[in-house]
């Protein structure tokens, strides 16, 4: 019975030593983590008459060989009379990362209700050593099915900043920046009436919101840029 004994329990040390090597060696060999950076704002209204409004803003720092970054505002609507906006600010700084997928996408929709009127505002901002590091798509997207006088808007705006220093926005900077990116939802309000004069006004509302976007989206690259020293920068906006 001794010997017996004996024999198990070198057995066990010795398996527990192998788990224990391979998962040091599993640990040592792998590398770190992917990082997710999620800003994401969900307005949905559920009471006839009644506005929903939902903020994400999100200040962020990468680490680790890659990172997944996911801004998304929706505005979702199916209530008589009822209004919903969303809006997402995104910055992440991602000084070493080597890897960098950037998603950003606005939606906004309306169902089955009268009157209905909403908006969706999604920007975000990557600021990164090398262009080659990230991969970016940007998008906007807005509908209606089965609706009276309903009126929805998207509108996504990503930009993104290689800045060789390890800057960052200064708190006096980040207050700059609010002020202009709230200037989105006041190129969206008028588009969210339900009230409009005619096929051509409801035409021009959208095109003088991207245009309203747009330009107010080089506003913030400029400042960003400068504001960082960066040596390059891009945006892309979306507006539907």
């Amino acid at each position: 019975m001794t010997h017996t004994r004996l024999i198990r329990v070198a057995a066990a040390g010795t398996i527990a030593a192998a788990v224990a090597l391979v998962v040091a060696g599993s640990t040592a060999a792998d590398p770190p983590p992917r990082h997710d950076f999620v800003a994401a704002a969900v307005a949905i209204p559920v009471t006839p008459g009644s506005n929903a409004d939902d903020n994400a803003i999100r200040f962020e720092t990468a680490h680790g060989r890659s990172a997944k970054i996911d801004g998304i505002a929706t505005a979702s609507l199916g209530c008589g009379g009822c209004s919903a906006h969303a809006f997402t600010v995104q910055i992440v700084y991602v000084p070493h990362t080597r890897a960098v997928i950037a998603d950003n996408v606005a939606t906004a929709w309306a169902s089955q209700c009268a009157g209905c009127t909403g908006w969706a505002v999604s920007l975000q901002i990557v600021v990164a050593r090398s262009a080659d590091a990230v991969t970016a798509a940007n998008r906007a997207l807005s509908f209606t099915t089965v609706c009276d006088h309903c009126n929805v808007r998207a509108a996504a705006v990503q930009i993104i900043v290689i800045a060789p220093s390890d800057r960052q926005l200064t708190p006096g900077q980040e207050d700059s920046l609010q002020a202009l990116y709230n200037r989105f939802a006041g190129a969206l309000m008028p588009a969210a009436s339900p009230h409009v004069g005619g096929a051509a006004a409801a035409q021009a509302m959208p095109n003088q919101a991207a245009t309203a976007i747009t330009a107010t989206a080089g506003q913030i690259q400029a400042m960003v840029a400068a504001s960082l020293h960066a040596t390059s920068a891009t945006h892309s906006v979306a507006v539907r």
